[in-house]
């Protein structure tokens, strides 16, 4: 019995956690913006009389930006919320059916 509260415990914070760090589907959309960005920058590069400068400045900070969504993107595919969900409900069926045996 303590091990399924603990089990049901941990899978309560793990799906809270995947709240704080945003759907995937959102951080996709980050990455997509950021790359859109990142080319509409590139394409000032070609102009001889762009100041480079801070154009390299930017993409390399959007870069930077787009690297740190890829992270948070591959811990956020590691947790499937819907999944968590389910083991949340069945766990939770499980220790309210069950007699206290400890």
């Amino acid at each position: 019995m303590k091990k399924k509260l603990n089990e049901y415990f941990k899978l309560v914070e793990q799906s809270r956690q995947i709240s704080e760090k945003g759907t995937t589907t959102e951080l996709k959309a980050k990455m997509k913006e950021i790359s859109r960005n990142i080319r509409k920058l590139s394409e000032k590069l070609a102009d001889p009389n762009a100041d480079f400068e801070p154009l390299l400045k930017q993409i390399s900070e959007f870069k930077a930006e787009q690297k740190r969504l890829a992270e948070k993107l591959e811990s956020a595919a590691d947790y499937d919320k819907g999944a968590v969900k389910k083991k949340i409900v069945a766990l939770r069926k499980e220790i309210l059916g069950a007699k206290h045996t400890d």
